[in-house]
């Protein structure tokens, strides 16, 4: 008798994976999809999201269902925005992950304050499909509109949604006085990085969506407050209430002090010139340009309006005489000023260009 059991039972198993909503699933589709199809059994899939190149769709419907879903893989982690409008009606959204079918992001209580128009954005991780609830909160056969617009964000580890959420023993290395960027995700827990400080040093965070704590090598909580001296660290940055990028970058103290005391020995680039009289003479011309605090200043000249062919001549003054030139001749001219500092020599943009025609 209990032998006769366990073979109903397992009869009983085979029919509910052969048979999906009422469709019968052919014997050579493979376990994944059949355990997909299955997890998704009683949801109604409107359509799959397939973005523009500006990472945007949209979608006119009526509802069939008082509750329909749309299909959405990403292929890079980021955020996606959704603008649900009824016409005359509320839609509400909810998130789902479409192989455990589970609720990510319920639907939520209250109803949109901008009427009936409700805006929504999760920060998606990439390495599954998500399923995008749309809920008619009026009358039926409503019709309704779904607009979805997804920003990737910059990621210094990608993760995909099966490796998001890390314990100690997964910590990612980082060096000192380099940024990092990450992402909290939907259902992400935890991220995890490690880095080693030779002197003393501190950390900075930006963005408004992680805590974090400190443990040294020991797994030992450490208190930040007076800095971390040299030793291994561990550094668990954990979900606040938001979910969305954040960047982070572990200062050296010692290096950040000795910067400060070195000198700025920055040479920044001159400010432009530019012509402010042009006068022909008998195969020349002068030409002068606009006091500028510089070294000095190059004019350059051509008969062709393109510089090809042109020739740079250098001058400290305000004005500058081309002399040898070709009688009858229009030249074009433009001028630039320049500034030294040791080796370096730096130039600003070339003026607008002018001309002249020389006298016989």
């Amino acid at each position: 008798m209990r032998k006769n059991k366990m073979m109903a039972a397992a009869f009983a198993v085979m029919m509910s994976v052969s048979m999906v909503g009422g469709v019968p699933v052919s014997a050579s589709t493979n376990s994944v999809k059949a355990a997909t199809a299955k997890s998704t059994a009683g949801i109604h899939i409107k359509n799959t999201v397939n973005l523009d190149q500006n990472g945007r769709a949209k979608y006119n419907g009526t509802f069939a269902n008082n509750e329909e879903y749309y299909k959405f893989t990403p292929s890079k982690t980021g955020t996606l925005k959704i603008v649900s409008t009824g016409g005359s009606n509320y839609v509400k959204n909810c998130l789902r992950e479409e192989f455990s079918n589970q609720m990510l992001v319920d639907y939520p209580f209250i109803f949109s304050p901008n009427g009936y128009s409700l805006t929504t954005e999760y920060t998606l991780a990439k390495g599954t499909t998500y399923l995008i609830g749309a809920l008619n909160c009026g009358s039926d056969n409503a019709s309704y509109t779904i607009a979805f617009q997804f920003k990737e964000l910059k990621e210094s580890f990608p993760e995909s949604y099966d490796t998001q959420n890390e314990e100690m023993s997964d910590a990612k290395y980082v060096e000192l006085n380099k940024r990092y960027y990450a992402v909290r995700a939907i259902s992400e827990t935890a991220d995890w990085f490690k880095f080693t400080v030779k002197s003393e040093a501190d950390i900075s965070v930006s963005g408004d969506v992680v805590d974090w704590d400190v443990y040294n090598s020991n797994g030992a909580p450490v208190n930040q407050s007076t800095g971390l001296k040299k030793g291994t660290y561990y550094v668990n940055f954990h979900a606040r209430n938001a979910n969305g990028q954040y960047s982070f970058i572990v200062i050296d103290k010692k290096a950040a002090q000795n910067n400060n005391k070195k000198p700025n020995n920055t040479v920044t680039k001159p400010k432009a010139t530019y012509i402010t009289k042009l006068t022909k003479g008998s195969k020349r011309f002068k030409v002068s340009v606009k006091k500028q605090s510089v070294t000095g200043y190059q004019v350059q000249y051509s008969l062709k309006s393109n510089f090809k062919g042109s020739k740079t001549k250098s001058f400290k003054g305000t004005s500058y005489t081309v002399k040898g030139l070709k009688g009858k001749k229009k030249y074009y001219v433009r001028v630039r000023s320049y500034k030294k500092s040791g080796s370096k020599t730096l130039y600003s943009a070339w003026s607008g260009k002018k001309s002249v025609k020389t006298n016989k």
